[in-house]
């Protein structure tokens, strides 16, 4: 026999307080430290989010305020007298007010106008840049999508995407186009209005925000197309944005976690999108990392100076105790604990000085129980019944029954012996279905001699007579059902056994068709059987027995059921694993 390692009280105590110590400590340091870097993860989504509202509501102001510049025709007489080409001016004259007029909406209005165009319906057009930017005349934009949108647009709508990118010649860079319908009272539209914005305006408002080295702030058309960026980092997290999702999103990018958010412009429909990524976020965790290990360091070293202090003051009182222990084991029965403390190891010390005292009583009254021990098992053999007399006292009335000629009851004892050694035998944890329903038959010819008219029949698949179960969890089933479904029935008294395997499971029912049962009935005890509550009052011995042995052995998951319906008979569902 291998002997284990002994370990002292003190080691005992020293391996198990600082290593919960230790383990506790990094739990609540491990719990401060993710509690921690939630919040500051949450506090992070609130700042993005409320930086998208800002910006938000400055694009609107900025959109808002560009919007307004496609109101100046309704002001200018001679811009609107130029559009409704009544007759009354020549095209030189027309070109030469409108190259006036546009002149000075480029050049007083705002710096960052880029063009400003009128497509007349007649197919003329009116245009003033910045730069020698000129209009394609080989472009037919009366046949355009986007002006025929813009024509249908009522007197207070309007639009804004980027337009007739490949009509204008000579465009310095990129711009976003304003466009609307310009027409007079509920008459269609005489022109269609745009004017060209360039991106410094946008620039300038993106570029004032500041989430963080590693992050950008990017801003989409309704189509979610690029419009621009505050830089190129994390472009690629558009592919992966729900923009069905306005809640902030986790993304993972080249093994880069980070969040994203975006907020969408009323007025124009462009998403700002924010993206950080969460080094940004926990950059400053690092040092709250580094002051958690020091103070943990610092709190283990403590603690385990405590604990060896504290383990030596409450060990030094045992060992003494031991010491005389071994005294009294040589027989030296006179010796006593003489510093006795005001605490648990006091009480001990005093319960070993009181010991020594009546150690004679506390003998005899050893000897005295073991006697009585003895004395009630021999008393509990003398009542225990063999079995084997049984068997024989059966055998016997076979015998005779036999010589007498009186089959019924050799088979009826036959039945009796079998049923019985079934029943009481030990040592077999598992036995085969097929001796399940053996032990069913030997039952039932019992019972065919009370009450004659009784059949049972068997539908099984084959191959689950081999399947293994714990014994006796059929019969009892087969005796409640004849005690409580057939009883009262005087004629066609049927039991039914069927078993199937599903789904690496037996389900075995046994179906009567004696009175059956009411539905309340029914939910009672199927209620009970799954809740456990053998206590109930409708469950009889045999369904509690066999519901609770099952459950004992494979799980909760397995066990009984019932179904059942007045005047309709009885099922008994038995399920349980397959086990080959």
């Amino acid at each position: 026999m291998i002997q284990k390692k002994r370990y002292t009280i003190k080691k005992k105590m020293i391996l198990t307080f600082i290593p919960l110590t230790i383990i506790a400590l990094l739990i609540i340091s491990a719990s401060a430290f993710v509690l921690y870097s939630k919040s500051l993860q949450n506090s992070y989504e609130r700042l993005v989010n409320e930086t998208l509202k800002q910006v938000n509501l400055h694009l609107d102001t900025y959109l808002n305020d560009i919007i307004h510049l496609t109101e100046s025709p309704y002001y200018n007489d001679s811009i609107l007298n130029v559009l409704e080409n009544d007759g009354n001016l020549s095209p030189i004259e027309q070109n030469t007010i409108m190259d006036e007029e546009l002149y000075t909406i480029l050049t007083t209005l705002r710096e960052d106008i880029q063009g400003v165009y009128f497509y007349r319906n007649d197919g003329t057009t009116f245009s003033k840049s910045r730069y020698r930017v000129t209009i394609d005349s080989n472009k037919d934009y009366l046949n355009s999508d986007w002006y025929h949108h813009i024509m249908k647009l009522r007197k207070s709508e309007f639009f804004i995407n980027e337009l007739n990118r490949d009509g204008v010649n000579n465009r310095p860079s990129r711009a976003f186009s304003v466009a609307k319908g310009i027409n007079l009272f509920d008459e269609p539209s005489m022109a269609a209005m745009v004017i060209d914005i360039n991106f410094s305006g946008l620039e300038s408002l993106v570029n004032t925000v500041d989430i963080g080295q590693k992050s950008n702030i990017l801003i989409v058309d309704e189509n979610n197309n690029l419009i621009m960026s505050k830089n190129q980092q994390y472009l690629q997290a558009m592919d992966e944005i729900n923009f069905h999702n306005p809640s902030v999103q986790q993304l993972e990018l080249d093994n880069d976690s980070m969040i994203s958010a975006y907020s969408t412009s009323d007025i124009s429909g462009w998403k700002i999108i924010a993206v950080v990524s969460k080094q940004e976020i926990f950059s400053e965790l690092n040092t709250i990392q580094r002051l958690i290990l020091i103070i943990s360091i610092v709190t283990i070293i403590l603690i385990t100076g405590a604990c060896i202090f504290v383990s030596h003051r409450i060990t030094q009182p045992l060992s003494h105790l031991k010491r005389l222990m071994k005294e009294v084991k040589k027989g030296n029965y006179s010796i006593a604990m003489t510093d006795i403390r005001n605490d648990e190891i006091g009480d001990v010390a005093s319960t070993f000085n009181d010991m020594q005292s009546h150690m004679d009583e506390l003998i005899n009254q050893v000897l005295e129980g073991r006697y009585k021990q003895k004395e009630a098992e021999l008393n509990n053999l003398k009542y225990q019944i063999r079995p084997h007399f049984l068997y024989n006292t059966l055998e016997s009335i076979r015998a005779l029954a036999e010589i007498k000629g009186n089959l019924e009851i050799v088979d009826m004892s036959s039945s009796l012996g079998a049923f019985l050694r079934y029943s009481i035998k030990q040592g077999h944890d598992f036995v085969f279905l097929k001796d399940e329903f053996n032990q069913v038959n030997n039952y039932i010819n019992i019972q065919q001699r009370r009450f004659g008219n009784l059949d049972i029949r068997y539908n099984l698949e084959p191959f689950i007579l081999n399947s293994r179960t714990i014994p006796l969890i059929l019969q009892p089933l087969v005796e409640n059902a004849i005690q409580h479904g057939l009883e009262e029935k005087l004629y066609d008294r049927i039991i039914t056994i069927e078993g199937t395997f599903r789904n690496h499971d037996l389900i075995i029912k046994v179906i009567d068709n004696g009175k059956g049962m009411e539905a309340s009935l029914v939910k009672q005890i199927n209620d009970a059987l799954a809740e456990n509550n053998y206590n109930h009052k409708q469950l009889g011995i045999g369904l509690n027995n066999v519901d609770s042995r099952i459950k004992m052995t494979y799980g909760n998951q397995y066990g009984l059921r019932i179904e059942s319906e007045w005047h309709k008979g009885t099922t008994m569902i038995v399920t349980i694993p397959y086990m080959p």
